[in-house]
Protein backbone atom coordinates (compact mmCIF):
# COMPACT_ATOMS: atom_id res chain seq x y z
CA UNK A 1 0.00 0.00 0.00
CA UNK A 2 1.12 2.94 -0.87
CA UNK A 3 1.05 6.13 1.79
CA UNK A 4 -0.73 9.28 0.12
CA UNK A 5 1.72 11.64 2.44
CA UNK A 6 5.47 10.63 0.92
CA UNK A 7 6.74 13.16 -0.90
CA UNK A 8 10.08 11.26 -1.92
CA UNK A 9 11.00 8.26 -4.07
CA UNK A 10 12.02 4.63 -2.16
CA UNK A 11 15.95 4.10 -2.56
CA UNK A 12 16.29 -0.13 -2.44
CA UNK A 13 19.57 -0.91 -1.10
CA UNK A 14 21.15 -4.71 -1.37
CA UNK A 15 23.48 -4.96 2.19
CA UNK A 16 25.47 -8.16 2.94
CA UNK A 17 23.03 -9.27 6.39
CA UNK A 18 25.78 -8.57 8.86
CA UNK A 19 26.02 -4.43 7.39
CA UNK A 20 22.34 -4.64 7.72
CA UNK A 21 22.69 -6.02 11.53
CA UNK A 22 25.51 -3.34 12.61
CA UNK A 23 22.53 -0.60 10.94
CA UNK A 24 19.53 -1.68 12.83
CA UNK A 25 22.23 -1.92 16.23
CA UNK A 26 23.32 1.40 15.19
CA UNK A 27 19.87 2.92 15.06
CA UNK A 28 18.36 1.39 18.24
CA UNK A 29 21.16 2.51 19.93
CA UNK A 30 20.51 6.14 19.43
CA UNK A 31 16.39 4.99 19.56
CA UNK A 32 16.05 6.34 15.88
CA UNK A 33 14.66 4.25 12.85
CA UNK A 34 16.95 3.07 10.50
CA UNK A 35 15.28 5.42 7.83
CA UNK A 36 15.97 8.52 9.45
CA UNK A 37 20.13 7.44 10.56
CA UNK A 38 20.48 6.76 6.70
CA UNK A 39 18.78 9.77 5.78
CA UNK A 40 20.82 12.00 8.04
CA UNK A 41 24.15 10.62 7.34
CA UNK A 42 23.08 11.25 3.41
CA UNK A 43 22.21 14.58 4.59
CA UNK A 44 25.24 15.17 6.60
CA UNK A 45 27.72 13.77 3.64
CA UNK A 46 26.03 16.21 1.10
CA UNK A 47 26.50 19.14 3.24
CA UNK A 48 29.88 18.59 3.93
CA UNK A 49 31.32 18.17 0.32
CA UNK A 50 33.47 15.42 -1.26
CA UNK A 51 35.37 13.15 1.49
CA UNK A 52 36.86 9.88 1.32
CA UNK A 53 33.69 7.76 2.49
CA UNK A 54 33.27 7.19 6.48
CA UNK A 55 35.13 10.08 7.35
CA UNK A 56 33.45 13.06 9.76
CA UNK A 57 34.97 16.06 8.52
CA UNK A 58 32.48 18.53 10.63
CA UNK A 59 34.66 18.99 13.75
CA UNK A 60 38.30 18.65 12.32
CA UNK A 61 39.05 22.29 11.79
CA UNK A 62 38.31 22.34 15.42
CA UNK A 63 40.22 18.78 16.06
CA UNK A 64 43.54 20.71 14.57
CA UNK A 65 43.20 23.62 16.89
CA UNK A 66 42.63 21.92 19.51
CA UNK A 67 45.91 19.74 18.60
CA UNK A 68 48.19 23.35 17.66
CA UNK A 69 47.25 24.65 21.12
CA UNK A 70 48.58 21.52 22.77
CA UNK A 71 51.65 21.57 20.60
CA UNK A 72 52.58 25.11 21.46
CA UNK A 73 51.65 24.17 25.38
CA UNK A 74 54.52 21.56 25.23
CA UNK A 75 57.21 23.94 23.31
CA UNK A 76 57.14 26.35 25.21
CA UNK A 77 59.60 26.54 28.06
CA UNK A 78 58.92 26.43 31.49
CA UNK A 79 61.47 27.37 34.25
CA UNK A 80 63.46 25.56 36.35
CA UNK A 81 61.89 23.98 38.97
CA UNK A 82 63.50 24.34 42.73
CA UNK A 83 62.85 23.03 46.11
CA UNK A 84 62.32 27.21 47.08
CA UNK A 85 60.39 28.02 44.15
CA UNK A 86 56.54 29.18 44.31
CA UNK A 87 55.86 27.80 40.55
CA UNK A 88 55.37 24.28 42.43
CA UNK A 89 52.27 23.34 41.34
CA UNK A 90 50.35 22.29 44.54
CA UNK A 91 50.04 18.57 43.60
CA UNK A 92 52.74 17.40 41.68
CA UNK A 93 52.57 15.63 38.91
CA UNK A 94 54.82 12.86 36.89
CA UNK A 95 55.81 14.04 32.93
CA UNK A 96 55.01 11.74 30.90
CA UNK A 97 56.55 12.79 28.20
CA UNK A 98 60.09 12.65 27.06
CA UNK A 99 62.64 14.72 28.59
CA UNK A 100 64.43 15.92 24.91
CA UNK A 101 63.04 14.85 21.89
CA UNK A 102 63.94 11.10 20.63
CA UNK A 103 64.31 9.96 24.43
CA UNK A 104 62.08 7.29 25.76
CA UNK A 105 59.13 7.82 27.97
CA UNK A 106 59.47 7.92 31.79
CA UNK A 107 58.58 4.72 33.51
CA UNK A 108 55.13 4.06 35.02
CA UNK A 109 54.72 4.64 38.56
CA UNK A 110 53.70 1.44 39.14
CA UNK A 111 55.43 -1.85 39.04
CA UNK A 112 57.36 -3.04 36.16
CA UNK A 113 55.83 -5.72 34.06
CA UNK A 114 58.96 -8.19 33.35
CA UNK A 115 58.57 -7.58 29.63
CA UNK A 116 58.87 -3.77 30.88
CA UNK A 117 61.52 -4.31 32.78
CA UNK A 118 63.85 -6.46 30.27
CA UNK A 119 67.17 -4.87 29.46
CA UNK A 120 67.11 -2.21 32.46
CA UNK A 121 70.04 -2.24 34.60
CA UNK A 122 69.92 -0.98 38.53
CA UNK A 123 72.58 1.79 39.39
CA UNK A 124 74.80 -1.22 41.25
CA UNK A 125 74.79 -2.80 37.69
CA UNK A 126 75.92 0.08 36.30
CA UNK A 127 78.49 0.95 38.71
CA UNK A 128 79.73 -2.55 37.90
CA UNK A 129 79.98 -2.51 34.48
CA UNK A 130 81.82 0.82 34.53
CA UNK A 131 84.28 -0.46 37.08
CA UNK A 132 83.35 2.19 39.63
CA UNK A 133 84.29 1.42 43.34
CA UNK A 134 81.26 2.97 44.21
CA UNK A 135 77.55 4.21 43.41
CA UNK A 136 78.03 7.40 44.72
CA UNK A 137 79.04 8.91 41.08
CA UNK A 138 76.30 8.12 39.36
CA UNK A 139 74.00 9.43 42.01
CA UNK A 140 76.34 12.49 41.92
CA UNK A 141 76.22 12.84 38.43
CA UNK A 142 72.03 12.21 38.76
CA UNK A 143 72.05 14.94 41.01
CA UNK A 144 74.44 17.17 38.61
CA UNK A 145 72.77 16.71 35.57
CA UNK A 146 69.79 17.42 37.08
CA UNK A 147 69.84 20.55 38.08
CA UNK A 148 71.51 21.27 34.90
CA UNK A 149 68.45 20.11 32.75
CA UNK A 150 65.79 21.66 34.85
CA UNK A 151 64.77 19.47 37.68
CA UNK A 152 65.50 15.82 35.76
CA UNK A 153 67.93 13.55 34.41
CA UNK A 154 65.94 10.77 33.02
CA UNK A 155 66.95 10.54 29.74
CA UNK A 156 70.86 11.55 30.24
CA UNK A 157 73.36 9.76 29.33
CA UNK A 158 76.53 8.75 31.54
CA UNK A 159 78.94 6.87 29.90
CA UNK A 160 77.46 5.08 27.47
CA UNK A 161 73.73 4.49 30.03
CA UNK A 162 70.83 5.63 29.48
CA UNK A 163 69.25 6.69 32.94
CA UNK A 164 65.47 6.02 32.09
CA UNK A 165 63.87 7.51 35.82
CA UNK A 166 63.23 5.55 39.15
CA UNK A 167 61.36 2.60 39.03
CA UNK A 168 60.02 -0.75 40.47
CA UNK A 169 61.55 -3.67 39.35
CA UNK A 170 59.09 -7.29 39.08
CA UNK A 171 60.90 -8.46 41.84
CA UNK A 172 62.12 -5.20 43.91
CA UNK A 173 61.95 -4.22 46.80
CA UNK A 174 61.50 -0.28 46.64
CA UNK A 175 61.73 1.87 43.56
CA UNK A 176 65.48 2.63 42.42
CA UNK A 177 67.12 4.35 39.49
CA UNK A 178 66.89 2.13 36.13
CA UNK A 179 69.50 2.55 33.43
CA UNK A 180 69.47 1.09 29.47
CA UNK A 181 72.32 0.88 27.26
CA UNK A 182 72.30 4.02 25.17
Amino acid sequence: MARADRRGAQLALELPPELLERLRAQAAAERRTVRSLLQGWIEAGLAAGPAAPGVDLSDLSERVGCLERELAQLRRPTPPVTANSSNLPASPERVSLPAQPGEPLPLPERRLTPAEAAGLLTTPEVGKALGLSSDSALTNWIAREASKRGGSAVGGIYRGHRLRGKGLLPGGQKPGWLWEPA
